[in-house]
């Protein structure tokens, strides 16, 4: 896909607030609720076997 392409098709939709982040720019209180989940899913996991 072409850069004029994706910025034609990412101009339709004006009200994405989605973000995307890489392990150094993850903004501190986003990694903690990753984690968090991530540690609950460990947790539900282990009941199950």
């Amino acid at each position: 896909m072409s850069i004029d392409e994706f910025n034609k098709l990412s101009k339709d939709r004006p009200g994405d607030a989605r973000t995307a982040f890489t392990l150094e720019t993850i903004p501190p209180e986003i990694e903690d609720g990753i984690l968090a989940l991530a540690d609950q899913f460990e947790r539900d996991q282990g009941h199950d076997g």
